[in-house]
C-alpha cells in the first residue's frame, strides 16, 4: 500500500504545473470560478504545510483589504451610502476579485517554495539545458518568504522606535534601503553556499528528474478543471 502511494505521489513537475495553473486561472477567472481556484489553491497550500498563523498576519490582511477599500472609493458610480461616505458596489466587487487573486498567488508561491527546493528547480531546468535559469528562478521564488520576514521585522522596528512619527520620508527611505540590502545579502549568501558545494550553471551529465505518475494525473485533472472553469 505504501509503495503504491509513493508511486502516485506528486513530484516537482506536478507542483510546477499547479503553480502555473493557479497563476493563469487566477488571471482568467472571476466570480464563483475564482472562488473554486482559491479553494484548490488553499487545499494544496495546506497539503504543502501551510500554517494558519500565516493567514492571520495583519500585514497580509492590510494588503488584501487595500484594493477592496480603494476600488470601492475611486472606481465606479457611488451607489451605496455608508454613513457619511458614498461607495461603489461595482468598485467593491472589482477590488474583491483583485484581493482573491492576490491570495491565490500568495498560496501558489507558498506551495512552490515549501514543496520544491532551489536545488530541485535547478536540476529540473538543467535537464532542459537551462541550469543557470533554474537556479535563478529557484532563488527568486524562495527569496520571497525571506523578503516578507525582512519587511515585517524592519517595519516593526521602525514603528516601535518611533521612526514613523517624525521624518517619515527619511524613515521610508531607510526602510527601502534595509529591505533591499538584506535581500541582496541573502541572495549573495545562497550563491556563495551553492558555489562552495560545487554548483555550476553549465549543464552536467547526470540523473535528471522525470515525471511521476502523480504529476501526470495531476496535470490531467487540472487540465479538465481548466476546461470546465473557462467554459462556464
Amino acid at each position: 500500500m505504501e509503495r503504491t502511494w509513493r508511486a502516485w505521489a506528486i513530484g516537482p513537475y506536478g507542483y510546477l504545473v499547479f503553480f502555473a495553473w493557479a497563476i493563469v486561472l487566477a488571471a482568467l477567472t472571476d466570480g464563483p470560478r475564482l472562488v473554486v481556484v482559491l479553494l484548490v489553491a488553499f487545499f494544496f497550500w495546506r497539503v504543502a504545510g501551510g500554517r494558519w498563523q500565516e493567514l492571520g498576519r495583519a500585514q497580509l490582511w492590510f494588503l488584501l483589504t487595500s484594493p477592496v477599500v480603494l476600488s470601492s472609493i475611486f472606481i465606479g458610480e457611488k451607489d451605496i451610502i455608508l454613513g457619511r461616505m458614498a461607495v461603489s458596489s461595482a468598485g467593491f466587487w472589482i477590488g474583491l476579485w483583485m484581493a482573491l487573486r492576490m491570495i491565490v498567488v500568495v498560496m501558489a508561491v507558498g506551495v512552490l517554495t515549501q514543496a520544491v527546493s532551489i536545488a530541485t528547480l535547478a536540476r529540473l531546468f538543467e535537464g532542459w539545458g537551462l541550469g543557470g535559469l533554474g537556479f535563478a528562478l529557484g532563488l527568486s521564488v524562495n527569496l520571497l518568504p525571506t523578503m516578507r520576514r525582512t519587511v515585517e521585522d524592519t517595519w516593526s522596528a521602525l514603528r516601535l522606535r518611533g521612526g514613523l512619527r517624525q521624518e517619515r520620508w527619511r524613515a521610508l527611505r531607510l526602510f527601502l534601503v534595509t529591505v533591499t540590502v538584506n535581500a541582496l545579502r541573502h541572495g549573495d549568501m545562497v550563491v556563495e553556499a551553492a558555489e562552495s558545494r560545487g554548483f555550476s550553471a553549465t549543464p552536467r551529465q547526470g540523473k535528471t528528474i522525470g515525471w511521476q505518475s502523480g504529476d501526470l494525473a495531476l496535470t490531467c485533472v487540472l487540465a479538465v478543471a481548466s476546461a470546465m472553469l473557462l467554459a462556464v
